[in-house]
């Protein structure tokens, strides 16, 4: 990459999303270097979801999983349905924060639920809405673009403060960066996501020789637990 292109990236600006993209293709070290200088305490991403009980999908640093999840529905019938970390509107006990366990295939997951006040959550919708129009499918957004919204504020102010969420984050940023090796983590079964996809394009491969291969190395969690 030339000290050109390097010279273009705007400082402390804010960059839209063909701005980001092609940070990402023609200079992803560029990219980390901008977004590292920007976030001041985490980078996200917001993704639509299509029928089921959570509108949103919310990665934060690359590793957790927050839903806004509006009510509960056919496809999200009940609490034992809930993703692993979410929140739902409560006339109840809003501003609260309530632990939740699971087993699944002989682990046990635990999560957390965000209670939220009604007005309040359709203020967190609101944000989550504009953030993924603006910026679709792209999960490393600095929380300083967003420092005024409701959205950003009550993620750093009540979800990064769970002791829950704080255990999680160790795993922060394991699909690491576009171009840029992950931080090391002391755990076999993390990849980066470079890796990821040669893996799959490998075991693709495997499959058209013996569909009853098992996948070696990966672990799967079913997708309502986030």
């Amino acid at each position: 990459m030339s000290d050109e292109f390097e010279d273009e990236i705007p400082h402390g600006e804010i960059l839209d999303i063909e701005q980001l993209r092609r940070l990402r293709e023609d200079n992803p070290g560029g990219l980390y270097r901008y977004l590292d200088s920007l976030a001041q305490r985490f980078l996200f991403g917001i993704e639509p979801t299509v029928g089921w009980g959570a509108p949103f999908r919310i990665l934060i640093n690359r590793n957790l999983a927050l839903h806004l999840v509006r009510a509960f529905d056919e496809d999200m019938p009940d609490r034992d349905h809930l993703p692993q970390f979410c929140a739902l509107p409560s006339d109840s006990v809003p501003d609260t924060a309530e632990s939740t366990s699971i087993w699944v295939e002989g682990e046990e997951i635990r999560g957390t639920v965000f209670w939220v006040d009604s007005y309040d959550f359709d203020d967190l919708l609101r944000d989550a809405g504009r953030i993924a129009e603006e910026y679709p499918e792209w999960d490393m957004i600095p929380d300083s673009y967003y420092l005024d919204s409701d959205l950003v504020r009550w993620i750093a102010r009540v979800v990064l403060e769970e002791p829950r969420i704080t255990s999680e984050r160790e795993f922060d940023f394991r699909l690491g960066f576009p171009g840029m090796r992950p931080p090391p983590i002391d755990e076999e079964e993390m990849y980066a996501a470079e890796d990821l996809i040669s893996s799959r394009d490998e075991d693709d491969e495997e499959e058209e020789e013996d569909d009853d291969e098992p996948l070696q190395g990966m672990r799967t969690i079913p997708a309502e637990f986030g």
